[in-house]
């Protein structure tokens, strides 16, 4: 694929990224880095907030089949359920 094709939206400076999802709605960019997870605008690509439960790197995240749940999976062994 020829790479011309691609323009670059925005460089963010995220530390020990393992996983990246957007939001069901597109709104969202949710990013895991190390043991936060971290949710940015996708208008502006501020952060919105920071979701901190795990213990470990978090290396996995997915919305549920009804879009309102997201799951973090994590080098600790646990998997924490988010209302979205």
């Amino acid at each position: 694929m020829d790479t011309h094709y691609f323009k670059l939206v925005k460089d963010l400076d995220v530390k020990n990224c393992l996983a990246v999802i957007f939001s069901p709605d597109n709104e969202d960019l949710i990013v895991s880095s190390g043991k936060l997870i971290n949710i940015f605008d996708t208008k502006n690509f501020n952060l919105k907030c920071s979701l901190k439960e795990h213990r470990n790197y978090i290396s996995d995240l997915r919305f549920s089949c009804c879009k309102k749940i997201l799951a973090s999976a994590s080098h600790d062994n646990s998997i924490i359920l988010w209302d979205y």
